[in-house]
C-alpha cells in the first residue's frame, strides 16, 4: 500500500512492538496525557476490542531513523457494522499527507473486512483533528462519554416509575431460547439506533454476539429486563472487578425502546444496576456511553456521576 512516498504496511507484532511502543510514549510524553504503555498493556488492549494485530493495524516507518511517524487500527467489534478507527501521527510528521495515506488505506481494509462505515474519534479541543476529519468527509455522529460516582455508603432501593417491574435473568419464567430473543431485541431496538450501538448487518451473527458477549460476560443476577405492564420496554447489564479486595463497578445506561425514553426513566432503571453494585461492595461506580444525549448524560450527572472523559464521535460511509 503506497501513497506518494509514504509506504504503508501492516504491522508485524514479532518484530514491530518495541518501536510501536517507543512510538506511542514519545506521543503520550509530548501530549501530557497517559500513562506509559507497554506491549502486554497493548495486547490485553488488542484482546479486548478484537483487534487483530497482524491484519487490523497498519503503520508507517520513519524515513529518516528507525521508528514509526503513524499507525493506524482498523477494526470490527463484533457484529457492528462499522469499523471502529483509531489513527496517531507524531506531531513533527502531521501536514505531510500521512494521515490522509493511512486513512485512504484503512478504508480499503474496512471493506475487505465487510465494514459499512468507519467510525472515528476527536477530543472536543483538537481542533486539528476535527478538521482532518471534516476534510476526509466525515460527520459528527454522536458523543463518547466516560464517568464515575465514588460511593461513600450503600445505594438505597432504586423506586421505579409506576407499572413498571424489573427481573434479572434468572428470575423470567421463560427459556433460554426465549431469553435469548429478549437479549437480542434489546441490542437490535433499544440501542440500535444510537451511534456505536448500531443494528447487526446478519441476524444469525448479531445472536452469536450476544451469546458471547453478554451471556459470556455478564452474570444472571446483573442483567435486568424491564416491563409497564406487559411490555418489554428496557434491558440494562452491570458487571463489577475485585482486585484485591476492592470492587468496581461497571455500569450501562439503559436501552430503553424508543417510544418510552426520558432522561427520568433512564436515571430511574439505571438505579437497578447501581444498586446491585452497591450490594456487592463496590466503591467506586464507573460507566462509558455511545450515543446517547446530553439530557441523559445530565440525569446521571445529577445522580452524582462525574465526568472524566470525553470525545467527540465522527463517521464516515464507505
Amino acid at each position: 500500500m503506497a501513497t506518494a512516498s509514504w509506504r504503508v504496511r501492516n504491522f508485524e507484532p514479532d518484530r514491530d512492538f518495541p518501536a510501536y511502543i517507543a512510538f506511542l510514549n514519545e506521543i503520550m510524553e509530548l501530549s501530557g496525557t497517559g500513562e506509559p504503555t507497554s506491549r502486554e498493556a497493548q495486547l490485553e488492549y488488542a484482546d479486548l476490542f478484537t483487534i487483530n494485530l497482524d491484519a487490523d493495524r497498519l503503520i508507517v516507518e520513519n524515513p529518516d531513523k528507525a521508528g514509526f511517524v503513524a499507525a493506524h487500527d482498523v477494526w470490527r467489534i463484533s457484529s457492528n457494522p462499522s469499523a471502529a478507527s483509531t489513527l496517531v501521527v507524531h506531531p513533527a510528521w502531521r501536514r505531510r499527507g500521512i494521515g490522509s495515506a493511512l486513512l485512504a488505506a484503512g478504508k480499503e481494509h474496512a471493506k475487505e473486512i465487510g465494514a459499512t462505515a468507519i467510525d472515528a474519534y476527536a477530543k472536543p479541543d483538537d481542533e486539528i483533528a476535527q478538521s482532518f476529519l471534516d476534510v476526509c468527509g466525515f460527520e459528527r455522529a454522536g458523543n463518547y462519554v466516560e464517568m464515575k460516582l465514588t460511593l461513600d455508603a450503600p445505594l438505597p432501593r432504586p423506586k421505579l416509575p409506576e407499572k413498571y417491574t424489573a427481573f434479572t435473568y434468572a428470575e423470567l419464567k421463560l427459556s433460554k431460547a426465549e431469553k435469548l430473543d429478549l437479549l437480542f431485541e434489546a441490542a437490535q431496538e433499544f440501542w440500535g439506533d444510537l451511534w456505536g450501538h448500531n443494528v447487526a448487518v446478519d441476524e444469525d451473527m448479531g445472536r452469536q454476539a450476544v451469546v458471547t458477549n453478554v451471556l459470556g460476560h455478564y452474570s444472571e443476577e446483573a442483567m435486568f429486563f424491564f416491563f409497564a405492564g406487559e411490555n418489554y420496554v428496557g434491558h440494562d447489564r452491570v458487571s463489577f472487578t475485585d482486585t484485591d479486595g476492592e470492587k468496581v463497578g461497571y455500569v450501562g445506561i439503559p436501552g430503553i425502546r424508543r417510544d418510552y425514553r426520558s432522561p427520568e426513566l433512564f436515571a430511574a432503571l439505571a438505579q437497578v444496576g447501581h444498586h446491585y453494585l452497591s450490594e456487592q461492595g463496590c466503591t467506586e461506580l464507573k460507566l462509558s456511553d455511545w450515543g446517547s444525549s446530553q439530557e441523559t448524560l445530565k440525569a446521571f450527572e445529577s445522580s452524582g456521576f462525574r465526568q472524566t472523559f470525553h470525545e467527540l464521535g465522527y463517521q464516515l460511509t464507505l
